[in-house]
């Protein structure tokens, strides 16, 4: 949502949450693989599943997937391979930390999904500010990157044909540097014989992306993301955002990783510019200005307003 020049994205809390984000000045990044549906991975991987063939071939990998794999006692064949892999990427993925914003600050579907049903509030952080933490997966190492999803079906395939090409570029390099690519009389070959490597690097990109990809049924969400991959903590800062070790919480019977971003060296530049109290809120705005003063933001820079939607809603 604009408001004057400034573009805000949207955190919808609860009244519990949106108090500890403001006094802890921290968003909390939480594993998506514990919190979510894995719809999104779901989706990611069955266009993997039904194009592996083709993005192979378009990045010079003539390969016949049917062609016996001898490393794997469960898998027969390269394609039985890959389709193991891409289960263990759905069920047993590792942890990748996800917070979540919608272009929409005052959306009955989100006060619904994701605002305490209505009794919560919604927080307009800076676009600009959150954009400074970069956008696409450094895809080998930690990570951090801010977002808009994707629901445009041409845009997702070129951006999975894109990580396909990156592992093949990995491949090609271990395969021209290293002792054991050296062994090898033949680029094709060498593929064959380490494409557990090929999935490796694969899955560790597209488990990445994964979080910026949804069916196109959900486009009205309008959803953008920060997406960490664990250890970014050992970067410390970027862009005035600091990173918190990862710490595990109990939640409905399930370990959850999570790790916080402070933004407290930001507050003085404005990262929160607006605030939508929920429709059933008994929260004033009376009671945000002091909230906010208490702990050091500046009021003036802070539109506050009520949900347009009735309580009843």
């Amino acid at each position: 949502m604009e408001i004057g020049k400034r573009n805000f994205v949207y955190h919808y809390c609860s009244p519990e949450g949106f108090l500890a984000i403001i006094e802890g000045k921290a968003l909390r990044l939480s594993d998506m693989n514990k919190i979510d549906d894995c719809m999104e991975k779901r989706w990611v991987a069955s266009f993997l599943l039904h194009n592996i063939d083709r993005y192979l071939k378009e990045n010079g990998i003539p390969m016949n997937l049917e062609q016996e794999y001898k490393y794997n006692e469960k898998s027969k064949t390269h394609r039985a391979y890959f389709v193991n892999v891409m289960h263990d990427f759905l069920y047993a993925a590792e942890p990748v930390l996800v917070g979540c914003f919608s272009q929409k600050g005052d959306s009955l579907e989100q006060w619904s999904a994701c605002g305490a049903g209505g009794k919560g509030l919604s927080i307009g952080f800076d676009q600009a500010l959150l954009e400074d933490l970069g956008s696409g997966a450094m895809m080998f190492q930690p990570s951090i990157s801010y977002g808009k999803v994707v629901y445009n079906e041409a845009k997702q395939q070129a951006k999975l044909q894109a990580i396909v090409k990156a592992a093949i570029e990995r491949m090609t390099f271990d395969y021209k540097n290293t002792a054991l690519g050296g062994s090898y009389y033949s680029f094709e070959s060498y593929f064959y014989d380490e494409f557990d490597s090929f999935c490796e690097f694969l899955m560790k990109a597209v488990g990445f992306e994964a979080c910026f990809i949804k069916n196109p049924a959900f486009h009205e969400e309008e959803e953008s993301r920060i997406v960490a991959v664990p250890g970014i903590a050992e970067e410390r800062k970027k862009a005035g955002f600091g990173f918190s070790k990862e710490i595990s919480t109990i939640r409905e019977d399930k370990m959850i990783l999570s790790s916080d971003l402070s933004f407290g060296e930001l507050v003085d530049k404005g990262i929160i510019g607006h605030v939508v109290i929920g429709p059933k809120s008994e929260i004033t705005v009376a009671d945000l200005r002091c909230l906010f003063a208490s702990n050091g933001y500046d009021n003036d820079g802070i539109a506050i307003e009520k949900s347009a939607f009735s309580a009843r809603a």
